[in-house]
């Protein structure tokens, strides 16, 4: 006879999000979070790729999304990745997401465990954050 007495827990219907709302996660292993309402919101899926961008002053990076090669501009984000972007893993339909961003993190000499957490983001027009080479819209990311 077993001494265990096991109950199955549930995740309750409607449970929000493991991302908040208005924000994207770093994780100590350099992935970059994304909530099933920004992947929706936004249009994004694994057809997509992320164009990461750093700014050293402000230790802010900035992601743009695009599902086409674009010409590379300049702009007061230094623009870190391999040409074609970095790839964004879409888990399952409709789901969350993440960027595989840590050869970003390591070009930029940034250390994911210590920033790993939730993060807001500002969301502003490409040109206006100085990005001229990626999607129409950058999500801004402090860290400092």
């Amino acid at each position: 006879m077993s001494n265990y007495a096991f109950t199955k827990v549930e995740q309750p219907a409607g449970a929000k999000t493991a991302i908040p709302s208005g924000s994207v996660s770093i994780s100590k292993t350099g992935r970059i979070g994304l909530s099933r309402e920004f992947m929706s919101e936004n249009g994004i899926d694994s057809d997509s790729c992320a164009y990461l961008y750093w700014d050293a002053a402000r230790k802010a990076l900035a992601i743009s999304f695009v599902t086409a090669e674009r010409k590379e501009k300049g702009g007061p984000f230094a623009r870190v990745q391999p040409a074609d972007g970095y790839r964004v893993v879409s888990i399952g339909a409709g789901a969350t997401g993440y960027i595989v961003a840590n050869g970003f993190f390591k070009k930029v000499d940034v250390n994911p465990t210590e920033h790993q957490g939730y993060y807001p983001y500002e969301t502003l027009a490409a040109d206006e954050a100085g990005i001229s080479d990626g999607g129409k819209i950058a999500f801004v990311v402090t860290l400092a």
